[in-house]
């Protein structure tokens, strides 16, 4: 009996031991901190490289056929965003680097003479009649100001953007004008050009003849939307675009943007931020970092409420040539995994994501180890499923639906009819006829894409789990023998 006892002692000493064991390796894996990047210590800073950057040439465009006139006939938002425009590129790139031209069926120089500051309080129905006004070739258009792009220069178009066409079927005129929109492009970027093409939709007050489709001209006073054209090689595009990019939309009348590139975006640099702002705990999967940064990571525990897991992602975003007003609209993205939704796009500055409405959210220390990078935004994504799988993510290039919606095929009745006169005619086949150039060229269909690894729980308990069935199953078995024993004895 004594025996028997001390063998069971023995056995359950070491089965203690090798659970407690088991048991004390797990908690040292669970609290282990991830390891801190002392990027000052294990990184050489390279010396600065010196880059003399070239002031870029800023070529303004003006459209001047009839259908113009009305958008400078007193003082309208569009002379007033011309002088603010003009006055930031006056700031950023001298007088002497900014040309200005009126466009029809040609180019023609500025005959106004005046200062870039007080340009547009010259201009009146009179001041710009320069050449042959009566009607204008909008492709044409696009081809003069296109052929004249330098490989320091950026051409900005202002027009209303409407096509001119013959009498006759709407819709085959428009597609061939669409047709011929591509056809300018595709041949820019067969010569070498590889444009990068920003739209931005103003609105202004509007007082002259509207020509409708069928060039009947229609007094009219009232709103009306007119377009800006920003066309450039890419590097210059994307070096305007961070400098004068941001006044865009602060200029009056502002109300839509869409960027059009053939540039292979390269967004290298992203990682989780699986201490800040989240919901659930999580943490990253360790030995899986590329370049010091999280893409993968395990949920180990879901939160409570209706969001059951929510995450922060950094991403360095600088290397868009476009505007942040573009970056931070949630329309602008897709998500491949129904599971999750794009809930909030911050800004990154100092160590703080700063959300629109103000509010501020630190980055936690651990987050900053893993963010040895520049990051610009962060994206917040919630999640009501427990079980949401990989998370993948893309900035679109598709046609943002503001176009659809400002776009009309009758304008015969437009002087009267309201719903009409926020609109213009032929818009949607104008920009499709930019964008199907764009992605023929690059067959593209996104500006970047994003993917994050998410992986169940690992039952890390699991050996623990069995020894712990077989311990009590062996107790059971002793206290059995142990009984039979002493019944035999008796």
């Amino acid at each position: 009996m004594r025996k028997t006892l001390f063998q069971f002692s023995v056995i359950t000493i070491l089965l203690l031991v090798f659970c407690s064991c088991e048991r004390s390796e797990r908690r040292v894996t669970k609290t282990e901190p991830a390891v801190a990047i002392d990027t000052t210590a294990s990184v050489e800073t390279p010396e600065p490289t010196i880059i003399e950057q070239k002031a870029l040439k800023v070529k303004l465009y003006i459209e001047n056929s009839g259908s113009m006139f009305g958008y400078v006939n007193g003082r309208t938002q569009l002379k007033d965003m011309l002088q603010n425009l003009l006055v930031d590129l006056k700031y950023e790139y001298n007088e002497d680097n900014i040309e200005i031209y009126f466009v029809n069926t040609k180019i023609h120089n500025n005959p106004i003479k005046t200062g870039v500051i007080n340009f547009a309080d010259k201009l009146s129905p009179n001041s710009i009649k320069i050449g042959q006004t009566g009607s204008s070739d909008l492709n044409d258009i696009f081809r003069q100001v296109t052929s004249e792009i330098e490989e320091n220069s950026v051409s900005i178009l202002v027009s209303d953007f409407i096509y001119s066409i013959k009498k006759g079927n709407t819709v085959n005129l428009l597609g061939e004008q669409q047709a011929l929109t591509r056809n300018v492009f595709l041949t820019a970027d067969k010569e070498g050009q590889k444009l990068t093409t920003n739209v931005y939709q103003y609105t202004s007050d509007y007082d002259g003849k509207y020509y409708d489709f069928n060039d009947d001209g229609k007094s009219f006073n009232g709103l009306r939307p007119y377009y800006l054209a920003v066309i450039g090689e890419q590097s210059t595009i994307k070096q305007f675009t961070k400098q004068i990019g941001p006044k865009f939309p602060k200029y009056k009348g502002y109300s839509n943007e869409y960027l059009l590139t053939a540039e292979d975006f390269k967004v290298e640099d992203f990682t989780v931020l699986s201490s800040t702002y989240n919901v659930g705990r999580i943490k990253p999967v360790r030995g899986s970092e590329i370049n010091g940064q999280v893409r993968k990571i395990e949920v180990e525990d879901s939160g409570r409420g209706d969001v059951t897991f929510q995450m922060a992602i950094a991403v360095d975003l600088s290397s868009l040539a476009v505007t942040n007003n573009y970056i931070t609209n949630i329309e602008n993205y897709e998500l491949e995994n129904d599971d999750y939704t794009l809930f909030e796009i911050g800004q990154i500055e100092d160590g703080n994501i700063i959300f629109s409405n103000g509010e501020k959210q630190p980055i936690s220390k651990t987050d900053l180890n893993y963010m040895a990078f520049n990051a610009t935004h962060a994206f917040i994504f919630q999640s009501t499923n427990p079980n949401s799988e990989n998370l993948s993510f893309r900035l679109k290039n598709n046609i943002p639906q503001w176009v659809k919606e400002s776009s009309l095929l009758d304008d015969t009745d437009l002087t009267i009819n309201t719903n009409k006169q926020s609109k213009t005619f032929g818009l949607d086949y104008l920009i499709n006829g930019i964008s199907e150039a764009y992605l023929q060229a690059t067959k593209k269909v996104s500006y970047f894409d994003i993917d994050i690894t998410i992986e169940k729980p690992k039952s890390s308990s699991f050996l623990g789990t069995v020894f712990g069935i077989l311990f009590v199953l062996l107790i059971i078995g002793l206290i059995v023998i142990i009984i039979l024993k002493r019944k035999t004895r008796k």
